[in-house]
């Protein structure tokens, strides 16, 4: 069907499920010629001041994070809460004071929450502890000793049977694979 532009009186083909209230024979006449009503313009003035941020009441800025927080969110586990979970929800929740409430500390770079061995979220169960403290209420120093000397242990095991693959002329690179090792253990094995 041909029918004419109403920008620029263009005839032009159109299939008549295509026949609009104002018909445009390219996107230049379209941009430049076609009348929005009331009603498209208040529409889009409504969407541009929501997306520009519109001015809230202070009580409504309180409601909008409140209605899906702790309890009330759909993916609240309550006490079957995971190790990084429960941490991750202390951290938000909790305010940590730059104190170590074992030594009394306030000079560390950082400061974690510790849990008194019961994972849960009441606050009598949780301290605020240096770097420090916290690994030693872990004993991760000790576990960090005893690892180290099994591994050395394990190297001087093993020592015999490295220099001898190394003898053989088996690279250095494949010796560390086999024992899972890295080469710089390799190499202070063989020296």
């Amino acid at each position: 069907m041909i029918i004419k532009c109403d920008k620029c009186s263009k005839e032009f083909n159109r299939k008549p499920s295509h026949i609009k209230k104002q018909n445009f024979c390219s996107v230049k006449c379209l941009s430049t010629g076609y009348k929005y009503t009331d009603e498209q313009r208040k529409n889009w003035a409504d969407k541009a001041r929501l997306q520009k941020g519109a001015k809230r009441s202070p009580e409504a800025c309180k409601n909008i994070g409140l209605g899906k927080k702790g309890k009330k969110h759909p993916n609240w586990k309550g006490d079957k809460v995971s190790y990084v979970g429960l941490h991750c929800w202390v951290n938000s929740n909790w305010i940590k004071e730059k104190k170590c409430e074992v030594c009394d500390q306030t000079d560390q770079k950082f400061y974690d929450w510790a849990n008194l061995g019961i994972y849960n979220r009441e606050r009598k169960n949780w301290k605020v502890m240096c770097r420090s403290c916290h690994n030693k209420s872990h004993n991760k120093a000790k576990h960090l000793e005893e690892f180290n000397k099994k591994k050395q242990i394990e190297i001087k095991v093993r020592n015999p049977k490295i220099i001898k693959m190394y003898k053989e002329g088996i690279k250095v690179k494949d010796i560390a694979k086999e024992f899972k090792l890295t080469s710089v253990t390799i190499y202070s094995v063989i020296k």
